[in-house]
């Protein structure tokens, strides 16, 4: 039951962000996957953790590529004061926290059928 919730928030997240035709949301996302996957064991601290920890290396790490694209894919770089970086971590934290709900609700769904 736990993977289940987690997977439908996941996939609603995921597309959120093809709607949003928002990359760094989608790879946020995939890094919020990877981080639930690794700890799917673990104890409910670790795993939010790691989710966060995924969300912002994620979605800061996809900005890096973006910024390089634009250095020294042949394009002009966008003249961006760091706004763009500011935007991952906070897109990062707000993928967070949405699926820490879902991670938290889960738990709880599970903790209640285990009785």
């Amino acid at each position: 039951m736990k993977l289940i919730v987690v997977s439908l928030g996941l996939t609603v997240l995921l597309i959120l962000a093809v709607l949003g035709n928002s990359a760094v949301m989608f790879v946020s996302g995939l890094g919020i996957a990877v981080a639930l996957w690794s700890t799917r064991e673990a104890p409910l601290r670790t795993q939010l953790g790691a989710l966060v920890a995924g969300a912002l290396v994620a979605g800061i790490g996809a900005e890096v590529v973006h910024t390089f694209y634009h250095l020294f894919g042949g394009e002009t770089a966008s003249g961006d004061s760091g706004f763009f970086f500011i935007s991952a971590i906070l897109v990062g934290l707000i993928n967070a926290a949405g699926m820490a709900a879902v991670v938290f609700l889960a738990h709880a769904l599970a903790r209640q059928r285990a009785r």
